[in-house]
């Protein structure tokens, strides 16, 4: 578990909770307020940073599995040193 997702957050599914592997990403206005990962090492790793940095992020991307996060997590950071 990253992040400390509140009531009234969006849960947001990547995977397949059947398959013992899937990410449950939490949003709050479009940034990412927590993430559980389930036997996903990689996920945890990139989600905990999106967290950290509460990125921003659409729905559609949450629960995309075709963007890993860690991908995401690469263009949030390009964003954030652009802005800088």
């Amino acid at each position: 578990m990253a992040g400390l997702p509140q009531a009234g957050d969006t849960a947001v599914v990547r995977g397949d909770p059947s398959s013992h592997s899937f990410t449950v990403v939490y949003l709050r206005d479009g940034v990412i307020t927590g993430l559980h990962a389930v036997n996903r090492p990689r996920d945890f790793a990139a989600g905990r940073q999106l967290v950290a940095a509460r990125a921003a992020m659409a729905r559609g991307e949450a629960v995309s599995e075709d963007v890993p996060l860690s991908e995401s997590m690469k263009q949030h950071q390009s964003t954030v040193e652009r802005r800088a």
